[in-house]
């Protein structure tokens, strides 16, 4: 087994874990900052110092979203 399918095996059991301790997290604001700065982290540990594409995308995509009428 390859050095990263062993990292990605445990990142996918992490994030099942920590879905279920998200979901203890009452508090809706609260819940989404924890979520977006493990999903950031998650992009990171996988990504590494390619980050900047992912990120790059997501603005792009979120500013479309704003700003494209929906027709």
């Amino acid at each position: 087994m390859e050095w990263e399918d062993v990292v990605y095996l445990c990142l996918l059991f992490a994030s099942v874990g920590i879905g279920y301790v998200t979901r203890q997290v009452e508090d809706k604001e609260s819940r989404k900052w924890l979520s977006s700065g493990l999903g950031f982290l998650l992009v990171f540990i996988v990504s590494g110092r390619h980050i900047l594409h992912p990120i790059i995308c997501t603005l792009v995509n979120g500013f479309i979203i704003i700003a494209v009428d929906r027709r």
